[in-house]
């Protein structure tokens, strides 16, 4: 495997559309974005570039090769060590593969060389591209380290008690009669008044102390919160215009006056102490508001699916037919396997692996109508039943298969 061809299958969607844009590519019906187009056609128009650079002699502006490839996806990043590397990996640039190669050739390309056969090996076999180069964090550890601490979870909970009495035990909206209900009625539908239905099943239900609920006990806390914050608002606000009112007042007395009586003197000193109290206040509600955000900012990307997805592995046997890098990082890695696997299945008419498996394939991986019409009569002739996924990214694949395998009727493990 040349260099270019690696790194034209390691860069995921987003690096294809960044070097795409950043090398002044022109592609028709995506002139102002790349963002929206499939992976295959980004791919393909950089593989006709890098081909046409390859004959032309020069280098002008409109050439491309490896090098500018990867001059566009490093930028101005520069790690010093393989451990910087690694820090990277688990934190800007996680999930963006392509990126992390590049930085390996450019400032560490003897460990690039004598590795690349470890490299071409992860890619064929779906793992993640520097496996066995750099160390990683678990991604269990990565997500405990974003996740509440553990002496936060008390006032989880009393916090979502006190939310349920304030603001749904009293009103009329639906609830669930059990998890399948709750899924097909609440989870599914999502309706305008999704937050106070998923608050009344967990808190009438006592499930919301369970491990598996605690991102929709969180989702409940950070909306009722916003709800409670414009009260706080709204009642210091009033509390500010009375307060300047009495201040006017007793200013205007105490000009009157021009400050003959002490008893007026201590009131006005007592005033200003509540106005330092009432900023002190408004100062720690800010504060608040700005550690709710930082929260809000680390689990923007944590789905709410997600476990869902790990009891649904637990239950049954799932195997997955991709080519899209995001799913090396996914929970669904586990389970998955190249298309080329299942071409050399196909030649084989092997069976074996797919036979008392619910399979599933993501659209998007192939290049042309012509090789995923040959693997759907494949599965159809041997009686393999599948799902055709759409779609770029793990969390979508996985609300997609919830929803597919709750219309078939599959149960859910508890």
């Amino acid at each position: 495997m040349n260099d270019e061809k690696l790194f034209l299958d390691v860069m995921s969607k987003d690096e294809l559309a960044d070097v795409c844009k950043c090398v002044g590519l022109k592609i028709n019906g995506f002139q102002r974005s790349f963002k929206g187009a499939y992976s295959h056609v980004l791919k393909n128009e950089l593989k006709k570039k890098l081909a046409q650079s390859a004959v032309k002699k020069g280098k002008g502006k409109t050439h491309v090769d490896l090098q500018r490839i990867i001059r566009c996806l490093i930028g101005d990043r520069k790690p010093d060590s393989l451990e910087a590397l690694s820090m990277l990996s688990d934190t800007e640039l996680s999930g963006r593969e392509g990126t992390l190669l590049a930085l390996l050739r450019e400032y560490f390309y003897e460990v690039f060389i004598n590795k690349i056969d470890v490299i071409e090996k992860n890619v064929e076999e779906g793992r993640f591209v520097l496996e066995g180069i750099i160390e990683r964090k678990p991604t269990e550890e990565i997500i405990k380290e974003y996740a509440p601490a553990p002496h936060q979870e008390g006032f989880l909970y009393e916090q979502f008690e006190l939310y349920y009495d304030r603001y749904v035990k009293r009103e009329d909206v639906y609830r669930a009669s059990d998890e399948e209900d709750f899924i097909q009625h609440v989870i599914m539908k999502k309706g305008p008044w999704y937050a106070y239905e998923v608050a009344a099943f967990l808190f009438e239900k006592d499930l919301y102390k369970k491990d598996y609920y605690t991102p929709f006990v969180i989702y409940s806390n950070d909306y009722f919160s916003k709800i409670r914050e414009q009260e706080l608002l709204k009642d210091l606000k009033d509390e500010k215009k009375v307060r300047s009112n009495e201040n006017a007042q007793l200013n205007e007395a105490l000009e009157t006056e021009r400050k003959g009586k002490m008893d007026l003197q201590v009131d006005y000193e007592k005033l200003n102490d509540e106005k330092e109290k009432l900023r002190d206040e408004v100062e720690a509600l800010k504060l608040v508001k700005e550690q709710k955000e930082e929260r809000e900012k680390r689990l923007r990307d944590a789905s709410l699916f997600e476990d869902f997805g790990n009891r649904l592995l637990d239950a049954h046997s799932i195997l997955l037919v991709t080519d899209e890098p995001s799913f090396r990082e996914s929970l669904l890695k586990g389970v998955s396997v190249q298309l080329q696997v299942l071409k050399e299945d196909r030649k084989k008419n092997y069976t074996k692996r797919y036979e008392n498996a619910l399979v599933f394939v993501t659209r998007v991986s192939y290049m042309n109508s012509r090789e995923w019409l040959q693997d759907k009569r494949f599965f159809e002739r041997n009686g393999i039943e599948y799902f055709e996924l759409s779609g770029y990214d793990a969390v979508n694949c996985l609300e997609q298969m919830v929803t597919w395998l709750h219309r078939k009727g599959v149960a859910i493990a508890q």
